[in-house]
């Protein structure tokens, strides 16, 4: 291996200071600095940093065949990190294409190796990135199928989405291979999500993040402030692009961002007119979109942050920005009180004594009602309360449909997304294998359809009906669970069946959880201790004598007593031996700890001398063999 020499002074100033030098090597290679430096062979460092150091060596020029560097010591004198360089005079080095990029390093006399190896990395991941996005070439079919896996429904919703997001990539892609096309005007498809709570519309928008491979941020829109006013804005979902991004400029100006519940931003409920006024400060926040849906630029560091950093000659004063020219917009809402008057305004109602609404359309199969967000206009969203230059920067707009009863049984059953895979998980993670019979699954729809919150109600009911089995079956030994109909009917009913003649799989698990204590104190205290047969007796007796608690509880003040712990390593070092843990533990464990520290051997002069040479520090503190002094540092700890 190469040998790598470093300053004399930095050896005499460990010596000054008390700590050892590191070994060095006579320099005989005729160098005139032999009086100055000394020569260190990589075989007497640490193997993690002679890895560094070669790796090192490999990335720069070396000077007549050495790296010249600082060894960095720890608090005792052992080698933990090298440094090009010489402490004295700055080291140029020779820069690879990806140093020529952080500027950070030009000024830098050292290179900390960690550092230069993380942000190599950083660099990696945002050129394969970029990449990706370089070499998108997905058609609209294609995505629409990908969306096909997981999400039920909506066939329109996913059409226009795909051929929305397809036409905007294949812009950036031109943008990417050709600096002119950025500079060419361009209209962004910005889309409207219209449609009822737990239909999708958020879960659509994360999986089609997931198969661009781009930036992503999620937000409300009743967040958000006018610029200016204490909150958040909408520059703040620009930089969380960044953010997203791991830093990278370049790849957070081609993300996405999502704005739900734009809704809100309406008068919503308060009335069909455009005549009343909107909540106030709605339309400033709307305003606040306008300027980041356009083409603009924002600084990735906020206003009130760059302050202090100028004046403290901390911070650049004229930071990064970030373009927002491609940067797709993506905003959904229910729009409940238009959903209403665009019914009032459609559908026509019967007169005479045979008056009554019109329902012949209204509701499918499943009473899932009929939604008519479908046919609303620009004219129809602003008497709703959006501005007229919002609405008209979104020109893609689509409605996703109610999810009925039957829909929500194939959210179950086929998408990848699946609630139900994620029930299986948790109890697999019991040692539970959990099996649903297709006859539940539909009566878990139903009851979902019910709750009339869309496929969030899917989690509802799972949660109703899985609760107790998850919180009684771990602690029962039962290793199996078939739901069927009846079960999502009556789950108490089924549970109180399958513990029925459960006693012995209760008792292995009570002995495997006196195994699982002993184990913890491995783990906690590096004790490797025994629970003796009495207190193990006592702990299973109490456990079935009160269901209610477990064995691992009962042993629970034992283990985050730390008195206890540092009582148990005194023991250990001097007699070699860690006793069982008796069942006067459990019920008095303060006397029992004296009685152990009282009967404990006197420990002979020459035992002392050899504890300051064991490197191996002693957990308890006790420094003194008088049987006072022991009892008076366990009191301590005790209180």
């Amino acid at each position: 291996l190469p040998i790598c020499r470093w300053p004399r002074r930095t050896s005499e100033v460990r010596k000054r200071e008390g700590g050892t030098p590191l070994r060095a090597e006579a320099n005989d290679d005729g160098d005139d600095n032999d009086g100055d430096d000394a020569v260190i062979g990589l075989d007497s460092l640490p193997d993690e940093l002679q890895s560094q150091i070669v790796e090192a060596i490999a990335r720069s020029r070396l000077r007549d065949g050495k790296a010249e560097g600082v060894i960095s010591t720890n608090e005792d004198g052992a080698a933990s990190l090298f440094l090009f360089g010489n402490e004295d005079e700055e080291v140029t080095l020779e820069k690879t294409d990806t140093d020529e990029e952080d500027d950070d390093d030009d000024d830098q006399p050292f290179v900390v190796l960690g550092d230069r190896k993380r942000k190599q990395k950083k660099a990696k991941d945002k050129s394969e990135a970029l990449s990706r996005i370089a070499r998108f070439d997905l058609r609209p079919r294609e995505v629409r199928e990908h969306l096909d896996r997981y999400v039920v429904r909506q066939a329109d919703a996913k059409k226009v989405l795909s051929v929305a997001v397809c036409d905007h990539y294949n812009v950036v892609r031109r943008c990417l291979a050709d600096e002119n096309e950025k500079k060419a005007e361009y209209s962004k498809p910005n889309i409207l999500l219209l449609g009822p709570s737990g239909s999708g519309k958020t879960y659509i928008m994360r999986t089609l993040a997931r198969l661009l491979g781009v930036p992503f941020v999620r937000a409300d829109a009743t967040k958000f402030t006018e610029t200016g006013i204490v909150g958040e804005d909408a520059e703040d979902l620009v930089r969380q692009l960044v953010e997203q991004a791991d830093g990278d400029v370049e790849l957070a100006q081609y993300g996405i961002i999502y704005v739900d519940e734009v809704d809100k931003l309406c008068r919503g409920e308060q009335g069909p007119t455009s005549g009343q006024g909107g909540v106030p400060g709605n339309r400033g926040v709307q305003n606040t979109f306008l300027k980041v849906m356009e083409e603009t630029e924002i600084s990735i560091q906020k206003q009130s942050g760059m302050i202090p950093q100028i004046f403290l000659g901390g911070g650049d004063a004229a930071p990064q920005r970030i373009s927002t020219k491609h940067v797709l917009f993506i905003f959904s809402g229910a729009f409940t009180g238009l959903d209403e008057r665009l019914k009032q305004k459609h559908v026509p109602k019967n007169m005479g004594f045979l008056g009554g609404d019109h329902h012949d359309e209204e509701d499918d199969e499943d009473d899932v009602p009929k939604s008519y967000l479908k046919q609303a206009t620009s004219a129809d969203f602003v008497d709703a309360g959006l501005e007229t230059e919002f609405i008209g920067r979104i020109p893609v707009r689509v409605a996703v449909d109610p999810l009925g009863a039957r829909d929500l049984e194939l959210v179950l059953l086929q998408s990848e997304g699946s609630v139900l895979r994620q029930y299986e998980r948790d109890f697999e993670g019991y040692g539970v294998d959990l099996t649903v019979s297709r006859d539940a699954i539909a009566v878990i729809a139903k009851k979902a359809a019910d709750e009339k919150t869309g496929a969030r109600g899917l989690v509802t009911v799972l949660e109703r009906t899985f609760r107790e089995f998850k919180y009684e079956l771990p602690c029962a030994g039962i290793t199996e669970l078939h739901c069927d109909a009846a079960t999502v009917e009556n789950p108490r009913a089924t549970l109180d069946r399958l513990l029925e003649g459960v006693d012995s799989a209760r008792d292995d698990v009570r002995k495997a959880d006196a195994a699982r204590v002993e184990a913890e104190f491995v783990a906690r205290h590096s004790l490797n201790v025994t629970l003796g047969d009495s207190l193990v007796d006592f702990l299973m007796a109490e456990a079935k004598a009160h269901p209610e608690r477990s064995v691992r509880g009962l042993c629970a003040p034992l283990l985050d007593d730390s008195g206890l712990a540092a009582a148990l390593h005194t023991i250990q070092k001097r007699t070699g031996s860690i006793p069982a843990l008796p069942l006067e533990l459990l019920l008095d464990r303060e006397a029992t700890v004296k009685r152990w520290l009282d009967d404990l051997p006197d420990v002979e002069e020459e035992d002392d001398d050899a504890d300051e040479d064991d490197d191996e520090k002693p957990v308890a503190s006790a420094s003194s063999d008088d049987r006072d002094t022991l009892r008076q540092i366990f009191d301590a700890v005790v209180k």
